[in-house]
């Protein structure tokens, strides 16, 4: 089937025993629209207009979701999932240039962020590291908290008054600090 007026110039509908449903959709608002759908590709989605030019979606026995959107205001957002990392996502804008969420079976959650406040964050956990964070600000150039079985928890600190700050506690040191500042550098 193809299809074509003022509002909607090009509709295309095709299925065949390799691909059982491709749609391709375009007008003035919303540029192009594709669904594709086969075997080892269920869902194909890419559409795009004047505020969001492109977001794709893509679905197969490997990969059950795959989102890309992108507008003026957020250039690109990516979720990724399948068996071995249910669930990857990537954000970026004007004012949050990097944000990343990864989460599998041995990761279960990672975050990283980006933006003019906070240059870097990072959330890391899995079986044997329930959680690792790094902030980053002009304030807070550095932060690091991380813990598992055998440290349940460091922390590093620093900024322009404390350029350094480590607490580390584990089951046979139960929390150890060393502080340094313009004084004392660590």
């Amino acid at each position: 089937v193809i299809e074509g007026d003022a509002h909607t110039p090009c509709v295309v509908i095709e299925g065949d025993a390799h691909t059982p449903c491709v749609v391709i959709e375009g007008d003035a608002h919303t540029p192009c629209v594709v669904i594709e759908g086969d075997a080892h590709t269920p869902c194909v989605v890419i559409e795009g207009d004047a505020h969001t030019p492109c977001v794709v979606i893509e679905g197969d026995a490997h990969t059950p979701c795959v989102v890309i959107e992108g507008d003026a205001h957020t250039p690109c957002v990516v979720i990724e999932g399948d068996a071995h990392t249910p669930c990857v996502v990537i954000e970026g804008d004007g004012h949050t240039p990097c944000v990343v969420i990864e989460g599998d079976a041995h990761t279960p959650c990672v975050v990283i962020e980006v933006d003019a406040q906070t240059p870097c964050m990072v959330i890391e956990g899995d079986a044997h590291t329930p959680c690792v964070v790094i902030e980053g600000d002009a304030h807070t150039p550095c932060v690091v908290i991380e813990g598992d079985a055998h440290t349940p928890c460091v922390v590093i600190e620093g900024d322009a008054h404390t350029p350094c700050v480590v607490i580390e506690g584990d089951a046979h040191t139960p929390y150890v600090v060393i502080e340094g500042d313009a004084h004392t550098p660590c």
